[in-house]
């Protein structure tokens, strides 16, 4: 006879509720684990769309909006190089001078026309379409007298070629600039409007981050 059939009773007992408490522990752990892990991964998910949304945001203003601001300065600073060798065709007494301050007005213009090529080519949206279409219009008006003024100074005709600039080129040029102006702050409110956006961006992923 055992002689302690209470206590190995007892003591099977223990060991049996404890492989059936290890064995509920077990599938709950696996559960809180895959879920931990689920949640890894949705964080990591969702930090790699905003990080991926941020990217194209500034690839956005590296590759389109600045070369645009920087092709509007430098047609604005064409222009204003024109103005001065156009007033310099009439304070140069020499032949030489004149030739070759009208050779800088002509390779500007060249200039002018390749970098209006090109933002005709990448401005797209309808409000930027709209401010390049008033730039064209300016220009269009501002070109044919600039030749004219050119045509005039090659003549000879020095002082047709003064009271043509001051009575009719410089007021087109000033409509010229100033639409090149209003183009160009366009396109700067486009890259500060891309910087708040990618701001909020990276409070609402901070944010979510933070609570997950």
């Amino acid at each position: 006879a055992d002689p302690f059939p209470a206590l190995t009773r007892r003591s099977h007992h223990r060991m049996t509720m404890s492989l059936l408490s290890r064995l509920r522990l077990g599938p709950r752990l696996a559960a809180g684990f895959g879920a931990l892990v689920a949640v890894m991964l949705l964080v990591a998910l969702f930090a790699l769309t905003r990080l991926s949304t941020l990217t194209d945001s500034l690839v956005l203003i590296g590759d389109d909006r600045v070369p645009k601001v920087q092709m509007i300065v430098e047609v604005t600073d064409d222009v204003n190089l024109l103005a001065r060798e156009m007033r310099n065709t009439l304070i140069y007494t020499d032949a030489a001078s004149i030739d070759a301050a009208v050779a800088t007005i002509d390779k500007a213009r060249e200039e002018i026309a390749r970098d209006l090529q090109a933002l005709d080519a990448s401005i797209t949206s309808p409000a930027g379409r709209e401010k390049l279409e008033a730039l064209k219009s300016a220009r269009e008006a501002y070109v044919p007298l600039q030749t004219r003024f050119i045509d005039l100074v090659r003549q000879n005709q020095r002082d047709e070629a003064r009271e043509l600039l001051m009575q009719k080129v410089r007021p087109a040029q000033l409509a010229y600039v100033k639409a090149l102006d209003e183009l160009k702050d366009f396109q700067v409110e486009l890259i500060l409007e891309a910087k708040r956006e990618g701001l909020q961006q990276y409070e609402r992923a901070k944010l979510v981050l933070g609570i997950a």
